[in-house]
């Protein structure tokens, strides 16, 4: 057991747990074209089981390209999950920032839609829904 206990020790309010689901039932609710937050700052702070996941999902049903979504993510993300979405075919638009060898190639050949923003600024200007066509977002991964 970790110093942190079990999922089951750090939920206090037990209803709640009936509400947690795999990474694998998360897709569901995953529809193309969505704006997706999705945390991150470094290694250590974006999101990776759901990410991966639906990259997978996407890889074995090859729907590469038809599947595509928008995604707004704090700062950089890693190559297993943002770099491989790329490569997949799996980003519309990107904001604010965005490292890697896929992603770049899509954004300098004009197959990603990629906005440039001071970090610093992009959060309330995202809350205040300057970057989405319908002013929200429609899902977070965190």
């Amino acid at each position: 057991m970790s110093e942190y206990g079990t999922l089951e020790d750090r939920v206090r309010r037990k209803s709640l747990l009936k509400k947690v689901k795999t990474a694998e039932q998360c897709l569901e609710f995953f529809k193309p074209g969505m704006n997706i937050g999705w945390s991150g700052f470094t290694p250590a702070g974006y999101p990776k089981e759901v990410p991966i996941a639906l990259a997978d999902h996407v890889e074995k049903t090859n729907l590469q390209g038809p599947t595509k979504y928008n995604l707004f993510v704090g700062a950089s993300a890693g190559a297993e999950t943002e770099d491989r979405w790329a490569s997949l075919d799996m980003i519309d638009r990107r904001w604010p920032y965005q490292t890697g060898k896929n992603i770049a190639k899509g954004i300098n050949t004009g197959k990603i839609r990629m906005g440039d923003k001071h970090l610093g600024h992009f959060a309330q200007d995202l809350g205040y829904g300057f970057y989405t066509e319908n002013g929200r977002i429609d899902i977070a991964i965190i």
